[in-house]
């Protein structure tokens, strides 16, 4: 079988679902399958290379004109509408790889839908979120899990993110690409509340949605034990540990403020570390790192100085993997909490 994966990203950028495109790919390729990958261009790495066997292709698009309205200029994310120069870099992929299947994730697809019926091959979307129906893809409005989508509801709930402009943009291109969902042939979601939120966004009447969880390799373990201990860490094992994403939905303020009360184990030089899974506001120190918190009113005993009374919390950058499995098997707890309807969590 001839398979082609749509990601905006894949390995070395670090992310759930770019490791588990990597992880998915290579073993169907151990499985006697052709596999490639067609992802965004980036900067600093080569526009193809063959990973394990997987044929990986990275194409520019018109998105990269608009860098300048992209928060973080290192992953610039495909736009909820067909991107013509991703659609001309996936006809020449197509045309070389010939594939049967296409996997596609996220709002890539949209750049596939008006090559499906030249190309031949089945499409088929996994779904690792709510971005089918979510200008933000967290499906978190006002502190709580939304609703459902509604145009201007949407668009105020995503400024607080994007920025009026950027969010009534976004918003207006989902809406405007929704009618292309029809042309999907199969639906996955990795989990049960996904399924059941984006169903409404698949067309009507709507369309089944099959749940297949994203996993692990029967490896990890085994190389987690040979990775060796990451110098961000404390030096003993009294740590509690949190891994993901920066963001308010992920329940990080509320792990800082029960931090906070530990009073007892702060004395006990209990350290809290954050490992970034898959990247975050950005900035450096601690200041900077917890400033969002900070912009929310985390302001108890001031909020700056909270911060870094708190703050004997370590930050680090880049973790995925092996090397994030062996530093939570060392932690003495593993906070893995969310203010939403969590998508997955194979931590």
């Amino acid at each position: 079988m001839r398979v082609l994966m749509l990601s905006d990203f894949y390995p070395p950028y670090i992310g759930g679902m770019e490791r588990h495109v990597q992880t998915l790919s290579r073993e169907l390729v151990r499985r006697g399958h052709h596999v490639a990958v067609a992802t965004l261009r980036s900067k600093g790495l080569p526009d193809f290379e063959a990973d394990e066997g997987v044929q990986v292709h990275r194409l520019g698009g018109w998105n990269q004109m608009l860098a300048a309205f992209y928060e973080n200029q290192e992953q610039q994310f495909h736009p909820p509408l067909p991107d013509p120069g991703v659609m001309a870099g996936l006809r020449r992929v197509v045309e070389q790889e010939r594939p049967e299947i296409v996997h596609a994730r996220r709002w890539m697809l949209y750049s596939f839908v008006g090559l499906k019926a030249w190309s031949g091959a089945k499409l088929v979307v996994t779904l690792h979120d709510y971005s089918l129906l979510c200008p933000t893809m967290t499906y978190f409005n006002d502190g709580q899990t939304c609703t459902g989508p509604g145009y201007m509801k949407c668009i105020r709930c995503a400024s607080s993110q994007y920025g009026r402009g950027k969010a009534a943009l976004l918003t207006s291109g989902l809406k405007l690409s929704g009618y292309l969902h029809r042309y999907v042939d199969k639906y996955i979601a990795i989990s049960s509340v996904v399924r059941d939120a984006s169903i409404m966004a698949t067309g009507r009447p709507p369309r089944p949605i099959e749940v297949v969880p994203t996993f692990i390799p029967d490896t990890a373990l085994e190389e987690a034990s040979h990775v060796e201990r990451p110098a961000f860490l404390p030096s003993t094992d009294n740590y509690i540990l949190f891994v993901g994403r920066q963001g308010r939905n992920k329940g990080l303020d509320v792990l800082l403020e029960a931090y906070a009360d530990l009073s007892d184990l702060r004395c006990s030089a209990v350290d809290l570390v954050r490992a970034i899974w898959t990247g975050g506001c950005g900035g450096n120190g601690l200041w900077q790192t917890y400033r969002c918190f900070c912009d929310w009113g985390f302001t108890r005993c001031g909020c700056r100085w909270r911060v870094w009374f708190v703050g004997r919390a370590r930050r680090c950058q880049g973790v995925a993997g092996s090397a994030a499995i062996a530093i939570i098997r060392s932690c003495q707890a593993n906070a893995d909490g969310n203010d939403w309807a969590t998508t997955c969590s194979p931590i």
